[in-house]
């Protein structure tokens, strides 16, 4: 009886040493998951603050103007964040011939640079629709996997994913939202060789970081 009592509790133990790594694992996996830190971005003209948890890998982030030939009212301000081993790139409306092809890991927060100010009064379904649109008639062979829209803090995001699976795998995850009537968009992207690892859970994981979103929205000043 005794031997039997013990054996029981070594039992009762082992399982007990089981249950407990199989936590710690999961536990660290959310943790490898949720990895990264918070950053502030100020927009131009007052427009607002941006704060957002991106990867701890982005160690280092630019701002530009992507031009147009027609001037300020097709110009896009954008804000990035990306690996500094990897190379920088600005696409332009008058350049775009030597962008990467691959070895693409980023996230970009973009907005016209022509601003309004007014209120945010599109309906959420309607600018949807639009952007889905737009997205599918320019997109190309850049097919649109998943669509949907979510609410954030206490804004609402139409949310896209898009997936081209060639030599070359790209993926994008972009949201948009409005600050006083301007769209800003938020959009990891990642274009890596078929196979590679960094491309796993690349949707579940963007997703997490764009969920932190808070934005406080500015005094516009409209120049």
């Amino acid at each position: 009886m005794k031997n039997h009592n013990k054996n029981s509790l070594l039992l009762i133990i082992l399982i007990s040493t089981i249950y407990c790594n199989q936590s710690n694992s999961n536990s660290n996996a959310d943790a490898e998951v949720a990895v990264g830190k918070k950053v502030e971005i100020r927009l131009v003209d007052s427009l607002g603050t941006i704060y957002i948890s991106v990867p701890s890998r982005f160690d280092t982030s630019f701002v530009w103007v992507s031009q147009s030939d027609c001037g300020k009212p097709c110009e896009v301000q954008k804000y990035r964040f990306q690996p500094k081993k990897l190379p920088v790139f600005k696409e332009s409306g008058f350049y775009v011939m030597n962008a990467p092809k691959d070895s693409v890991d980023q996230f970009t927060i973009s907005h016209p640079s022509y601003l309004y100010n007014r209120s945010d009064t599109i309906r959420d379904t309607y600018m949807h629709s639009r952007l889905k649109a737009e997205m599918e008639y320019n997109s190309g062979s850049f097919p649109m996997i998943f669509d949907t829209i979510q609410k954030i803090g206490n804004r609402y995001y139409s949310i896209f994913y898009l997936k081209k699976k060639a030599e070359v795998e790209r993926k994008r995850v972009l949201a948009v939202t409005t600050i006083k009537g301007n769209e800003i968009r938020f959009q990891y992207e990642l274009a890596s060789k078929t196979g590679d690892t960094s491309s796993i859970d690349f949707f579940q994981n963007s997703m997490k970081y764009l969920e932190t979103i808070e934005i406080k929205a500015g005094t516009l000043i409209i120049k």
